[in-house]
């Protein structure tokens, strides 16, 4: 009826969700079409400013850090909010040259370079590295650096991909649903363009002999992890279940709190189970816990229906 459609249409472009509100993404406030920033040289950002300086302290990531992976910023659009706003830029660098950046309007709303390539975020700091890390977002790369000093560490260039059919929300899966996501190759030809930069770092990833898979614990995480474990080989990766992963999540932390106590760390288990990736675990527990952690937390994926965790880079 006319009354249910005027009804969807005035929720759609409040919320931004329905064909109003994806208008409302397109064009902005003002009704004037709006494109995604152009691709921009890591010349033409700007600095960041103490604003967001401090932001990035607040979660255990320093200076340093940011500049070495020259992070910076630049005012542009935001789709989600509607207006011109300072956004964090994390620009993708690949033999040295910015190929794509990832905005961040605060608290957390992205959009991509117009024409950004899609590879891995830190292709240029795993040049001969023979062990890495591959987490998913920018923030949990400069967190891995900041409590670790590993500077070999991806991060995919968008979210996790989710399969085709969820399975019901449960804290812990049974082994017969990590069997269902870790079967083999029956999977390899869902949305294989998601894992096209994947391929694209096959070359530098060739001599890698381990690789870290420490993607966020939710279930699209899990999935993503083991599709990046069949493209790269699972012989040589490793999984890292985060303390709120559906997959030996419990079972990781339990482990590696035994060790924090034994050398005399004061953990808050509590509070460090609801983390889902590496900066959670470094703002919940700092640096020394989250090097322990992703040191001694790891399964691999070719036994990984065993409960076994234990050490694997050291």
């Amino acid at each position: 009826s006319s009354s249910s459609s005027s009804s969807h249409y005035g929720s759609s472009k409040l919320s931004g969700r329905g064909p109003l509100g994806q208008v409302a993404r397109l064009y902005g406030a003002s009704g004037q079409q709006v494109m995604p920033p152009a691709l921009a040289t890591a010349d033409q950002l700007q600095p960041l400013d103490s604003t967001i300086l401090n932001w990035f302290n607040q979660r255990g990531i320093s200076a340093a850090t940011l500049q070495r992976n020259r992070v910076a910023m630049q005012t542009c659009y935001s789709p989600a909010l509607r207006r011109t706003v300072p956004h964090i830029a994390f620009p993708y660098f690949y033999n040295g040259e910015v190929v794509n950046v990832k905005y961040r309007a605060l608290p957390k709303h992205f959009v991509q370079s117009k024409g950004g390539q899609q590879v891995f975020y830190g292709l240029d700091d795993i040049q001969g590295a023979s062990d890495v890390i591959i987490v998913e977002g920018e923030l949990d790369k400069l967190a891995v650096e900041a409590a670790t000093g590993r500077t070999a560490v991806l991060s995919i260039p968008a979210g996790a991909a989710a399969p085709k059919q969820h399975h019901q929300h449960t804290k812990q899966w049974n082994k017969q649903q990590i069997q269902a996501y870790n079967s083999g190759n029956t999977h390899l030809a869902y949305s294989d363009k998601k894992f096209a930069y994947v391929h694209h770092a096959q070359r530098l990833l060739q001599g890698c002999q381990q690789i870290m898979i420490a993607v966020d614990g939710d279930e699209p995480g899990f999935y993503t992890a083991c599709q990046l474990a069949e493209r790269l080989g699972p012989e040589r990766c490793w999984y890292l279940p985060w303390p709120a992963a559906v997959v030996y999540g419990a079972q990781a932390l339990k482990h590696v709190a035994e060790l924090a106590s034994q050398r005399g760390m004061v953990i808050d288990v509590a509070a460090v189970s609801t983390c889902k990736d590496a900066n959670d675990v470094l703002m919940v527990c700092g640096p020394e816990f989250l090097k322990l952690y992703l040191e001694c937390a790891c399964t691999s994926f070719t036994g990984l229906l065993a409960s076994a965790v234990g050490p694997v880079l050291g």
